[in-house]
């Protein structure tokens, strides 16, 4: 195992990619968590002109149940902040809206909007109406003084208008499923960027001065694809370790060794994949050059850094083709709803068949280069 403790040894003393291959998928996971949890908490943006006892009661019951409500000074910030998405929906309590309800007026003095009709702004609008259903049973009531008003309003903190947030689904299980395939992406990143430290020993002949013994081309090949697969586990492990620890996921034993299986075939894969740029590739601008046109199209057509059903059907045909495809419906359908055993072997034969496929092609290579020995 010469090459294999040689390169681990290379990879190990530097140190820029040591910590980016211990610290990258951590930091990103992280980032991508966060960016979660923002997402599931609504945002809505309140610019109140009318300063009342009502106005102030429709803020404090919209500001509960994960709601973040944000004040903003004029309807120009409030835009801004629209058009910007720092907030989803948008309400503008125009002056007098506390009068209006004494006086049996309409509501035309509360105007809400947003950019789109989805997912967070549909709730905002229900939980809107509520409160405006709610204040309907004042507004029916002529009040001779404030203090009515005042006691009417008292009574009104006491009810909740509040609405619960529909979510089709299981969080934590979805949450699990996402984190996973973007650790998958930075494992597929930090594989084929080691795979250029390769290209560039190939490039400069240190195959010849550092080797003691000749090794036979495909011998070095194996050895090395046998090294990226241990990198790969080592980085699946601590980020898989990581991501049980922020939304604290108990896994099966059944459930964590098909994972495993699932990881090792796809590290494999993604070893073969740097394997064919290294031997594809005469010098390492070649090999700079392909990582982002491999990388970035199979991880983003994939789905492993948005969901893959809002692609094209075109192009998640053409991205079912690869590795990076098969581990993401791999994890989902396993984590969701449990890998059949059928389903397992599929999945497997798949990328034992794109390994052999991949072993083929760089054997090919290195044997049209004519070189037998380095």
């Amino acid at each position: 195992m010469k090459i294999f403790n040689f390169y681990l040894y290379r990879i190990s003393r530097n140190w820029i990619m040591f910590l980016l291959v211990l610290c990258l998928p951590v930091v990103h996971i992280y980032t991508t968590y966060q960016q979660y949890q923002s997402n599931f908490q609504y945002r809505i943006g309140v610019v109140d002109q009318s300063k009342d006892e009502l106005s102030k009661l429709l803020i404090e019951q919209l500001s509960k149940n994960n709601v973040l409500v944000e004040q903003t000074s004029g309807i120009k910030e409030l835009e801004d902040k629209l058009i910007k998405n720092e907030v989803q929906y948008a309400i503008v309590i125009e002056q007098g809206l506390q009068q209006d309800v004494m006086d049996n007026m309409s509501y035309a003095k509360i105007r809400g909007f947003s950019l789109t009709d989805d997912g967070t702004s549909i709730p905002l609008k229900l939980k809107l109406n509520s409160f405006l259903s709610a204040t309907k049973t004042i507004a029916g009531i002529s009040f001779e003084d404030i203090n009515d008003f005042s006691a009417a309003l008292e009574r009104l903190k006491q009810s909740s208008f509040t609405i619960a947030e529909q979510y089709e689904g299981n969080k934590a299980k979805d949450t699990y499923v996402g984190l996973v395939n973007v650790l998958a992406f930075d494992i597929f990143f930090l594989l084929v960027s080691i795979s250029l430290i390769f290209l560039k020993d190939k490039e400069r002949g240190i195959y010849e001065r550092i080797l003691v013994s000749p090794v036979a081309s495909i011998v070095y090949y194996i050895q090395s694809t046998i090294l990226f697969v241990l990198i790969g586990m080592v980085q699946f492990f601590i980020g898989h370790g990581f991501i049980n620890f922020l939304i604290g996921t108990k896994i099966t034993a059944p459930h964590f060794l098909h994972i495993n299986i699932g990881i090792i075939l796809y590290v494999a894969c993604l070893a073969i994949i740097g394997q064919i740029i290294v031997a594809v590739s005469k010098n390492s601008k070649i090999g700079f050059s392909l990582l982002p046109v491999v990388v970035l199209p199979l991880g983003m057509l994939s789905g492993q850094l948005w969901p893959r059903e809002i692609m094209p059907t075109i192009l998640q045909q053409i991205s079912s083709f690869f590795p990076t495809s098969w581990i993401v419906m791999f994890n989902k359908s396993e984590v969701l709803f449990g890998l059949s055993s059928g389903e397992f072997l599929k999945y497997s034969a798949y990328f034992t068949t794109f390994l052999c496929l991949g072993i083929l092609l760089v054997y090919l290579v290195v044997k049209k280069d004519g070189v037998k020995n380095v």
